[in-house]
Formats: C-alpha cells, structure tokens, sequence
C-alpha cells in the first residue's frame, strides 16, 4: 500500500572531493530546485550547514557512492561521515544516505543532450548529480519503499 510522503523540503548533497553539488526539493516533492556548489573538503560541512540553516530542509539525502560490485570505497566512508555527523549537528532532521551509483555518468548525458558542455564547468554536473539523487529518493519515498534515516544510538555511535 502506497503511503502519502510527508510534506517537507529535501535537500540532496552530492558530496565530492572537490565540488559538493546541493539540490531541494518544494514541500511537496515536485519541484527541484539547484543550489549549486560548495566547496569540498576542509570545512565542507559547514558550507553545506550554512546552506542547511538558509533552505531549512526537513530531510537531507547524501549521495552514497557505493562501487558497481557493491563494494564501498573511500568515498563511500566519507560520505557515511558527512550524514552521520549532520545527523549529530541536526536532530530535528532525518538525513538518509542515497546509492548514487552512475549519478555523475547520468547528469554529463543529460547536460549534454541539453547542448550544454559540462566539461568545461564540472559544477554543472555535481548539481545536476544531487537533483538526480534527490528525484530517486522522493520517486521511492511516493512509491511507498521503507526508507530509514541515518540512526544514531544514546552514546552518538552510528546505528546504520
């Protein structure tokens, strides 16, 4: 049975090394709106918390890149770091990691396709990457999928 998803903003963080690509959605799950990037490492989450405290998202999805044989790799843990520790920072916030597989490869054929040339301006494809991880999420959360935040237990430790 399909449930009615609560309505609230979601935002998506497509994190990188380099660039994290940011996105949220309208409180009804339609409209997706680009934030653009921030930039990645030291002092990247409080970029993004900055940005958090503007939009005021009801839930956060961060894009997990896991290897196409399942696997998780350095990234992987990274971003598992990153949800976990807005978690920490946002408890009024339920933030979700998101298998992000292909998002990248998926936005350059989009952008493309739109003659636009993300080679030159890799930003557009970090962006248009978190509007794709926050489509997928909202798509299973209206098809009724079990999704469960990142959980933290009474001592802080990761539940996940």
């Amino acid at each position: 049975m399909k449930t009615t998803p609560p309505q609230r903003r979601v935002m998506a963080i497509d994190p990188g090394k380099v660039r994290i690509g940011l996105a949220i959605s309208d409180a009804l799950g339609i409209s997706l709106t680009p934030l653009g990037v921030v930039q990645g490492g030291e002092g990247a989450k409080e970029r993004i918390l900055e940005v958090v405290k503007r939009e005021v998202p009801g839930a956060i999805v961060v894009g997990y890149p896991v290897n196409m044989d399942g696997s998780k790799g350095k990234q992987a843990a990274a971003s598992k770091a990153l949800a976990e520790s807005l978690a920490k920072e946002l408890p009024g916030v339920s933030v979700y990691l998101w298998d992000e597989r292909l998002t990248s490869y998926e936005a350059t054929r989009i952008l493309e396709a739109a003659d636009r040339t993300p080679s030159r301006d890799k930003s557009q494809i970090d962006v248009m990457s978190a509007k794709i991880i926050l489509r997928s999420f909202l798509d299973a959360e209206r098809a009724g999928e079990t999704l469960k935040p990142v959980d933290l237990s009474q001592n802080g430790s990761p539940k996940t």
